[in-house]
């Protein structure tokens, strides 16, 4: 029998967050202290989430470091296993 296999990454998780919440991309980049630009490759998956990352993620959303961490570890691991996606640089 086959892995399950996760249907979303990381940013899209995120992205669904923003959107329930009504935040825009600057008002999440304002609020976890990083660009514009920067936090748009963390919703496009173009950035991978680190531990440093994930904790001011965390403390954004308040949902603490472990979520994001495991998303983004999933996600590597999926797309490693499967040569289905680069892994985000």
């Amino acid at each position: 029998m086959g892995r399950a296999e996760p249907s979303f990454t990381p940013g899209e998780v995120l992205n669904d967050e923003l959107e329930a919440r009504g935040w825009s991309t600057a008002k999440f980049a304002e609020t976890l202290g990083r660009t514009v630009e920067a936090t748009t490759a963390i919703l496009e998956d173009r950035t991978e989430i680190t531990a440093e990352i994930a904790d001011n993620i965390g403390r954004a959303l308040g949902t603490g470091p472990e979520l994001w961490l495991n998303l983004q570890d999933n996600y590597r691991n999926r797309y490693t296993d499967t040569d289905h996606r680069p892994v985000p640089a």
